[in-house]
């Protein structure tokens, strides 16, 4: 047995004996050191996350995937004519090319409905950015408050982007009673608010109330 070695790899040159009289098996054997595994591609937040809105049929039957798939509880039929209805807009959140959450809002005189919100990743923050998008919108489009919905497992998540919990008979000059006959309500979903203007505002607007 004789070898020879270089940095990346080694040769060992063999000679095996035995059987029939001066019989002999020479072979070799070569061992190369596999490749260092490429470094991970670290992508930054700031450039990977986009945000588009879904426009054509196409991109809203999109969205119509993704979020029955992700509340499958809610009818195949009833989330088309949600996301299908022209007074609804969705947003999709691409992380690369793939779309990690969305969510579908709507318009009314003097607030903005989020009807849902789905995130295929927990934990990534892509929920409480399309949130945070949400209470933008509403502010530019003047509307003082965002409204959602969601399951008792759910109000932690709301109140940690900034809602409360609408369990008052007014709140903000919003009647309760008339933001329910607008929006849709899925089961026994617990009713939250968000104002769109700054604290010290909204601190006004409780002693006002008050």
């Amino acid at each position: 047995l004789s070898s020879t070695s270089t940095g990346d790899s080694a040769q060992w040159d063999l000679t095996l004996t035995g059987g029939p009289a001066g019989a002999g098996v020479r072979g070799q054997v070569v061992w190369t050191r596999p490749p260092d595994p490429p470094e991970p591609v670290r992508m930054g937040p700031e450039w990977t996350v986009v945000l588009s809105a879904a426009r054509t049929k196409v991109q809203k039957e999109q969205v119509v995937r993704v979020v029955h798939q992700g509340l499958p509880r809610i009818s195949l039929r009833e989330v088309q004519g949600i996301v299908l209805d022209p007074k609804h807009v969705s947003i999709r959140l691409y992380v690369g090319s793939e779309v990690v959450a969305v969510l579908t809002y709507r318009l009314h005189p003097s607030f903005l409905e989020i009807v849902f919100l789905v995130c295929g990743h927990r934990g990534c923050g892509h929920g409480r950015r399309l949130m945070a998008h949400a209470v933008a919108i509403g502010a530019g489009e003047n509307k003082g408050f965002v409204v959602t919905k969601g399951s008792r497992y759910a109000v932690g998540f709301f109140q940690r982007c900034g809602f409360e919990v609408f369990d008052r008979e007014a709140m903000y000059g919003l009647e309760r009673a008339a933001v329910e006959r607008q929006i849709y309500m899925f089961g026994s979903s617990t009713l939250m608010v968000h104002a769109t203007g700054s604290p010290p505002l909204r601190k006004r607007a409780r002693a006002v109330q008050a």
